[in-house]
């Protein structure tokens, strides 16, 4: 999972085509779609790779990645496990909010920093695509409001899948 969010803080930095503050975002690839809140949309940081779109606050405190993926694990739901359990070995200390057969809601707090991550299946169980967002723990009040923004709008959507 470090690798992952390291690999998104690097595209991020490299960023390419810009998306505009509070967009909508759809990746064909995975076939999902997640609006990118106010509060973690610059519009001058966001790089696009076939699998993630990341993007950051105006300070840079606040980072969000969002990306897809094949499903490693044989079922979403294990998938979901090896992800919580990933954390835990990088030293996070992962709490569960809800874990079901069509979503998973987690945090994890290490120092003082807290992250936020939901993850949803998709390509018709082929696929599992999450949204992280991470943030100095001090500023959670601050971050509240994009966290609900982004459980809501995050979404599998029908079409062809690209997965290979």
């Amino acid at each position: 999972m470090k690798q992952v969010f390291a690999f998104a803080f690097v595209a991020m930095i490299a960023a390419t085509p810009a998306l505009a503050e509070g967009i909508s975002y759809a990746n064909a690839r995975f076939a999902y779609e997640v609006s990118i809140p106010l509060e973690v949309s610059t519009g001058k940081h966001v790089a696009e790779t076939g699998e993630a779109v990341t993007s950051m606050s105006k300070d840079g405190k606040a980072l969000l990645a969002v990306w897809g993926g094949k499903l490693i694990q044989p079922s979403f739901v294990e998938e979901v496990k090896a992800a919580q359990d990933g954390e835990h070995v990088d030293g996070w200390d992962v709490k569960i909010i809800d874990n079901q057969d069509t979503y998973s809601a987690f945090y994890g707090t290490m120092a003082e920093q807290i992250y936020y991550e939901r993850m949803i299946p998709s390509c018709d169980g082929a696929a599992a695509v999450h949204y992280r967002l991470e943030f100095p723990v001090a500023r959670k009040a601050e971050f509240e409001g994009a966290v609900k923004e982004l459980d809501a709008s995050l979404k599998s959507v029908p079409g062809s899948c690209k997965l290979d």
